[in-house]
C-alpha cells in the first residue's frame, strides 16, 4: 500500500475492478497525500493540474464524522469492502481457478480480496492537525501462496503463529513440491477476529 496518494488507489483483478476510495475520488475529485510513499511531488501535481483537491492532513469534519469522510479515517478497510465501488467483470470464458496443489483446499475468491487497511490519524504538533497514516501488517509465510495485507496486530500475530506451526509441520515433512498452500484459511482468521 504504497500509493502517493487515495485517488490511484484503484485495482483491477480478474473478476471485478475495484475503487477505495471512490465518494474521493471520483465524486469529489478530492485526494489524500500519503506520507511516507516515496513518488516524486510531480506524481501528485499531475492529478492536481488535472482538477484534484489534494490534502496533506484530515479535514476537521473528516475526524467528527468518519463514516461521513470520503477518507474515512480509522475505519478498518477490506478490498470489496461496501465502502469499496465494485465492479464485477464478466467471467464468462474463464476457467474457475483450480487449487494450487493437490492437497490444497480450492477457493473461488480471488486473493485480491483478503486484504485490508485503515487509515489511522496521527495527531501533529498543531492540535487541530491529524497527519494520516497508512497501517497494514504484511503477512507473507510459506504457507500462503500469495501474500497478504491485514490492518490489525491481532490478527497479523493470529496468522502469522499459526503459520509458522503449519510451515514447521509441512517444511519437515514434504518438498516443496508436496506442499500444501493454505490460502483458503485467510477469510476463516478475519471471520473470526
Amino acid at each position: 500500500m504504497k500509493y502517493h496518494s487515495t485517488c490511484v488507489m484503484n485495482i483491477i483483478t480478474f473478476d471485478a475492478a475495484y475503487s477505495f476510495y471512490p465518494i474521493a475520488t471520483f465524486e469529489d475529485r478530492s485526494a489524500l497525500k500519503i506520507p511516507g510513499s516515496r513518488h516524486r511531488p510531480d506524481v501528485l501535481a499531475k492529478y492536481i493540474k488535472r482538477g484534484w483537491r489534494a490534502y496533506s492532513v484530515l479535514r476537521p469534519g473528516d475526524l467528527a464524522q468518519p463514516y461521513e469522510s470520503p477518507f474515512l479515517p480509522n475505519v478498518t478497510r477490506w478490498v470489496g469492502d461496501r465502502h469499496c465501488w465494485t465492479v464485477p467483470l464478466d467471467t464468462s470464458g474463464v476457467t474457475p481457478r483450480t487449487a494450487l496443489s493437490p492437497s490444497s483446499e480450492q477457493f473461488s475468491w480471488d486473493p485480491s480480496t483478503q486484504n485490508g487497511w485503515t487509515i489511522l490519524t496521527t495527531p501533529s504538533s498543531l492540535a487541530s492537525l491529524s497527519i494520516p497514516e497508512i497501517d497494514t501488517k504484511l503477512i507473507a509465510t510459506t504457507v500462503f501462496r500469495y501474500n497478504y495485507l491485514v490492518p490489525s496486530d491481532s490478527l497479523s500475530l493470529a496468522i502469522r503463529g499459526w503459520a509458522r506451526s503449519q510451515g514447521k509441520l509441512y517444511h519437515g515433512t514434504v518438498t516443496r513440491h508436496n506442499w500444501t498452500w493454505f490460502d483458503a484459511e485467510i477469510p476463516r482468521f478475519r471471520e473470526s477476529a
